[in-house]
């Protein structure tokens, strides 16, 4: 299986664009969705709902592109927690809140719009002996 694409708000955060302005050609027209996640739908029950808001809150990065796919998540957890599962149901959560950036690992790849970037140590090069 191939590499994952990096998508476009990374690769502009990187730089990437000043390098490689053909990638910026590339992804002309790609849709930009910046309108906020809403309520979960009313199709969901109780505990689907309970583990919406409970995802919602702590990926707050998450918008109105993302809805399937938290809904999807918020069924697998709540089916999960009323009844336990496979291994193979397990890796299927996982892989949902890995694609919303929702493990370790994916998180450190989300860039929340007005985070303050770190700033470097100016003292830093000292310590490199």
């Amino acid at each position: 299986m191939g590499r994952p694409r990096t998508p476009t708000k990374v690769l502009m955060l990187r730089g990437s664009f000043k390098k490689h302005p053909e990638r910026r050609a590339a992804r002309a027209g790609e849709p930009e969705v910046n309108e906020p996640l809403g309520d979960p739908p009313d199709r969901l029950d109780e505990a689907e709902r309970a583990r919406w808001f409970e995802l919602a809150d702590q990926m707050p990065w998450l918008g109105r592109a993302d809805r399937a796919a938290l809904e999807l998540t918020a069924k697998q957890f709540a089916v999960l927690a009323r009844k336990g599962g496979t291994a193979a149901e397990y890796a299927v959560c996982r892989g949902y809140l890995s694609d919303l950036g929702g493990m370790a690992g994916t998180r450190s790849k989300i860039k929340v719009p007005g985070t303050p970037e770190k700033k470097a140590n100016p003292f830093g090069a000292l310590n490199a002996g």
